[in-house]
């Protein structure tokens, strides 16, 4: 029997590692209509399956890949995966996403999303070849690095169309911040690989040959045509210099991590910079039917590092590079590919590493701890040292595995006075004293510190354009100005349920992030599924899953003292640039943004009316 709505496949794949059965479970289309896909289903499924007495490392952890109905149907912007399970880093809701042909090549094999359940007594990978779904060994691979146990997968199986997910020696090694790849794309937050690694899963490997039907296939392409060129002008700065333009925005606002967040700013920009990077670039790149074309091949043609490189994420950029105080784009570019193939979130790993350089410039750490490897700012051969037994968790490289925020634990010596996490996840490339929205946005995130849970964005560009246009002129001129506490917690709130909406579809945020809202996401919607949901039904779907996300999170012990930024961010101001004498006024900000998400002000508790209103009764304490 079809599924009520297109764009959906109806049945959930459930893999159990521990016994081998494979299953097949219909979707609900209550399910469907209350979560649409993607975060929402990882989010709901968490809920029910998972609990305060489950491991995030143990068998009982659920690992979950969530398409969206708007996957596998050609849309711009689309082809991504929402990964999601208990963090091994956070010990709370995790989840994160990447975009590549995995997603796609799973809906056209038939199915919206696998559930991973339980763990392997040996090393597998999972094969899923539409009806033929099976475990196989893959004690030959453990050890490989991403590209090389990717590759061989496809030659195995003869053939190159095959799409694979896969984990490196820090999965298997459980590194807390352990990432999941698929090509040059990395689902980096949250350690979501060591929860692979810990089911002795090494890879899952998807070829599909079935087709993903739209309800309205006569208005479908005139509409993909018109949300593509809508949005093309948006992002035409991706096309020229992919995210690397972001080292001169964000350093031109002082929100870069330099040293560990000791500063915003850092004077030998151009070394590093988006013209810097475009003197490398060979190609453009990017997945079928994108406008962006972000990622870019750059090549290093001779010297230590000489290769062919993908051109590394802003994050990426800014991990290995001045929040280490390194400016020599050739090293960032060989740095940034060895964490994609040892397989770890590059965010945590550097700003895990800034950690211990801090440390180890105020005396805390010393040679003795780290065995003799020399931790002083700007040392290329020690972070490329450290990187590898980071993922191999041999030397000091153990302790730096577990994250900064425990590795603190460990040390003492007054060390986590250097930890920049939130809710024990390192702070991405944003020194929010330099932008309150964002600081806001880092500390309430769900998942711990992130930029991308909310797109606070509109003060960090300045324009007013984009404010008029969703909210009209009376947020202005505050809400564009970075460092006026204004209004930010109304922008962020909005943010937060507009991106899990996004999340749900599985977009790419930076596609719809300014051209599109509600009314458009749900048209696309709605063309695609046959669904007759409104602007304002797709915003308390958003709102729904934020708040479930949340009510995840109580239900694991956080309140309102997780939502928080560290010291250094609310006591000590900028140093310089034009957030200079600058601090995040957490507190006001916070107690706003919890009026309008309808929480208690005292704890960050979500208010029991609240939860009725959006239908979440099974979060009640008796529900």
């Amino acid at each position: 029997m079809s599924f009520k709505y297109k764009g959906y496949c109806g049945t959930i794949l459930r893999i159990d590692l521990s016994s081998g059965e494979i299953s097949r479970e219909p979707l609900s289309v209550t399910f469907a209509e209350k979560f649409i896909g993607g975060s929402g289903f990882i989010s709901k499924v968490l809920w029910d399956e998972t609990g305060p007495a489950t491991d995030p490392l143990g068998p009982e952890n659920r690992l979950i890949f969530a398409t969206g109905p708007l996957t596998g149907v050609g849309l711009p912007y689309g082809p991504r995966i929402q990964i999601g399970a208990k963090s091994p880093l956070t010990g709370a809701f995790g989840d994160s996403s990447m975009c590549g042909d995995w997603a796609p090549a799973l809906k056209y094999a038939g199915y919206d999303a696998v559930i991973v359940q339980g763990a392997s007594p040996e090393p597998v990978y999972l094969w899923i070849d539409d009806d033929c779904v099976e475990l196989r060994t893959a004690g030959d691979l453990w050890g490989k690095c991403n590209t090389e146990v990717q590759q061989d997968i496809k030659e195995r199986n003869k053939d190159y169309t095959i799409q694979v997910l896969s984990i490196g020696p820090a999965g298997e090694n459980l590194v807390k911040y352990a990432s999941i790849a698929h090509k040059s794309r990395m689902a980096g937050r949250c350690g979501l690989g060591a929860v692979m690694g810990s089911k002795n899963l090494k890879a899952v490997a998807v070829r599909g040959s079935q087709d993903v039907r739209v309800a309205r296939p006569e208005q479908f392409p005139v509409f993909r045509k018109i949300f593509g060129e809508r949005t093309a002008g948006h992002v035409s700065y991706l096309t020229q210099y992919g995210k690397s333009i972001l080292m001169d925005w964000m350093n031109a606002i002082a929100r870069h991590p330099v040293k560990n967040f000791q500063s915003g700013v850092t004077p030998l920009i151009d070394k590093v910079n988006a013209e810097e990077m475009q003197k490398y670039k060979v190609k453009d790149r990017g997945e079928p039917g994108c406008y962006a074309l972000c990622e870019k091949t750059v090549c290093v043609k001779d010297g230590p590092y000489k290769g062919f490189y993908k051109l590394p994420e802003f994050e990426c950029l800014s991990a290995f590079g001045p929040r280490l105080w390194i400016h020599d784009a050739e090293f960032i570019f060989h740095a940034s590919d060895l964490c994609d193939e040892l397989g770890m979130d590059a965010t945590s790993a550097g700003g895990t590493i800034s950690w211990a350089m801090e440390c180890f410039e105020e005396g805390i750490i010393t040679r003795e701890d780290t065995g003799g490897v020399d931790l002083s700012w700007g040392n290329q051969e020690a972070t490329l040292t450290l990187l590898n037994q980071m993922a191999r968790r041999e030397g000091f490289g153990e302790l730096l595995a577990e994250g900064s925020f425990r590795a603190a634990e460990r040390i003492g010596r007054g060390s986590d006075k250097y930890v920049m996490c939130v809710k024990k996840m390192e702070i991405g490339a944003q020194d929010p004293r330099a932008q309150m929205a964002m600081g806001l946005a880092n500390g309430v995130s769900s998942r711990g510190a992130d930029h991308c849970k909310s797109s606070a964005y509109f003060d960090e560009s300045g324009l007013e354009e984009p404010v008029i246009a969703r909210w009209g002129k009376k947020y202005l001129p505050e809400m564009i100005d970075p460092l006026s506490t204004k209004y930010k917690p109304f922008e962020v709130k909005d943010g937060e349920d507009y991106c899990a909406f996004v999340s749900t579809l599985v977009l790419c945020l930076n596609g719809v992030l300014f051209e599109y809202y509600y009314s458009g996401l749900a048209e696309a919607l709605n063309i695609v599924t046959g669904m007759s949901i409104t602007a304002e039904q797709a915003q308390v779907i958003g709102e729904r899953i934020v708040n479930l996300q949340r009510a995840y999170n109580i239900r694991e012990g956080l309140n309102r003292k997780d939502d928080g930024l560290p010291d250094r961010f609310t006591k000590t101001p900028a140093p310089e640039g034009p957030a200079e004498g600058h601090v995040v006024d957490m507190a006001s900000m916070l107690d706003e943004y919890y009026d309008l998400r309808g929480w208690e002000k005292e704890t960050g508790l979500i208010k029991e009316d609240k939860l009725r209103e959006l239908g979440l009764e099974e979060t009640l304490p008796n529900g």
